[in-house]
């Protein structure tokens, strides 16, 4: 074994009460923080880079990324049935961890690498291979195991929703980092080493810097976290799948009515934030006159999310249940869409709106990601057969195709608008396009999730079923050896 300090059998520390430590929790939000340096800038950012930087059509960037992001659905569920297959010293989910962190880092570098004397149909095919090396592949290979990893790292309801919390708080740390910092330090770079000129060279130094970070990180994530609720003794002898088994596994998902209320309120609300997000930088472009402002604002409004995420959303989501804290967070949300919409030009304005936002997000992706762990106890407590990668995979497939649709929508709306790469002023249809594509459009798929959400009632039958599952786990252990 190359590192066996990390094996998953070495012993870490509880509290005396069996929760969690503060050590382990921060550990396993430093994940999400590392992953956002990838997938932060792969939004709105990338397309900005794509169309001002390497001359590509913003219509061709929308059918690169919504082919994509199809195949990233697939790819979920080929992962996710790979990590419940998976035995190794380190566990299920943080070995693919130890596995990915150096491809993570060079993925990342090739994202922003187009060769810029390349023929442009020969871009389009870098772009499409680059993209879906780091985000169908790498990405998913990484992000899926630490995702599932909350739900193998402990059973309690308030533990996960505090994991959530602690995920939640270093992703929008990560993410509003990448969403503010990148473009100032691409600039810098270009002022101090490139006498001012625009080159994509600067682009590729920030991402190198991102890729070590990011290596640093998940390793810091597989040494201080531990796999313990699907290494219990007494474990059903079907968690590892064959073929037929995964045909099984699959079928499960859609016998899992709360995955599915859950995975199409994923698929909504992912849709809308890429959607709002793909636009973004235009609409800070041509409506606020600084494509950098909307990332500085956004950092305000990630202050107010962290203040929150520490001292008010765990007491949020225990006394009212994770949905109804989702829900609570989507009126924020849809209220700064409003206001959007009815001062696009002020900034003033766009400040409150996303200090308004920030308040909705400390709720909505956080209660979103606790939640899915606890459709993995429903499906075990109905099926008798433990699945977190599959489950995982199932919710996080809604993500990927969304993240894809979401752009795609945008783009195209934009695009048949008449959009025009690196004009300085557009005409009145485009910017009318670019407002809906922040405020509307994201609007009307926030209805859909608050749909999806009104019937989802774990939280109420979650303690009923882990009470359900103690029964089950100690009359298997109570079994003689070789039953």
């Amino acid at each position: 074994m190359l590192f066996p300090k990390l094996a998953n059998n070495t012993p870490l520390a509880l509290l005396p009460d069996g929760k969690l430590t503060f050590r382990e929790k921060f550990s396993y939000g430093l994940g999400d923080f590392a992953c956002q340096l990838l997938i932060g800038p792969a939004g709105g950012l990338l397309i900005y880079y794509y169309t001002e930087y390497v001359g590509i059509d913003i219509s061709s960037i929308g059918i690169i990324l919504l082919l994509s992001r199809l195949l990233d659905g697939v790819s979920d569920i080929i992962v996710g049935t790979l990590v419940d297959r998976t035995r190794s010293p380190y566990g299920r989910q943080r070995v693919w961890l130890l596995r990915t962190a150096i491809p993570f880092m060079i993925a990342l570098i090739l994202l922003y690498s187009v060769p810029l004397d390349w023929e442009y149909s020969w871009k389009l095919v870098y772009v499409f291979i680059s993209y879906n090396i780091a985000i169908t592949v790498i990405y998913t290979c990484t992000n899926l195991p630490y995702g599932s990893l909350a739900a193998s790292i402990t059973q309690d309801y308030g533990e996960r929703a505090k994991l959530s919390i602690y995920r939640m708080l270093l992703a929008a740390a990560g993410g509003s980092f990448a969403g503010a910092a990148t473009l100032y330090i691409v600039e810098f770079l270009q002022n101090t080493f490139f006498d001012g000129q625009r080159t994509p060279l600067a682009w590729v130094i920030t991402m190198t810097l991102y890729g070590a970070a990011a290596v640093v990180l998940i390793y810091f994530v597989v040494a201080n976290t531990r796999e313990r609720t699907n290494c219990r003794s007494g474990e059903d002898s079907e968690a590892i799948p064959d073929k037929k088994d995964i045909v099984i596994g699959i079928s499960e998902l859609f016998k899992n009515r709360y995955w599915i209320f859950l995975t199409v309120g994923c698929l909504a609300l992912w849709a809308a934030e890429a959607a709002a997000g793909a636009a973004g930088t235009y609409y800070s472009q041509y409506f606020l006159s600084d494509p950098k402002i909307i990332g500085v604002y956004g950092l305000y409004g990630t202050v107010v999310r962290l203040l929150l995420l520490f001292f008010v959303a765990p007491i949020i989501m225990v006394r009212w249940g994770k949905r109804n804290a989702v829900l609570f967070g989507i009126m924020f949300v849809l209220l700064s869409y409003v206001l959007r919409f009815l001062f696009p030009y002020s900034h003033e304005m766009n400040l409150l709106l996303t200090l308004v936002n920030g308040v909705g997000q400390a709720f909505t992706w956080t209660g979103m990601f606790a939640m899915i762990p606890d459709t993995v106890e429903y499906g075990e407590f109905r099926f008798h057969v433990r699945r977190e990668g599959l489950l995982f995979a199932g919710a996080t497939f809604s993500m990927k195709v969304a993240s894809g649709v979401g752009p795609a929508l945008t783009t195209f709306f934009v695009s048949s608008a008449g959009y025009v790469s690196g004009a300085e002023i557009q005409n009145a249809q485009t910017m009318t396009a670019i407002l809906y594509a922040t405020t509307l459009i994201p609007a009307l798929l926030y209805l859909i999730c608050i749909g999806s959400l009104l019937a989802y009632r774990l939280d109420k039958e979650y303690p009923q079923i882990l009470e359900a599952l103690a029964i089950r786990y100690a009359e298997k252990e109570a079994l003689p050896q070789g039953n």
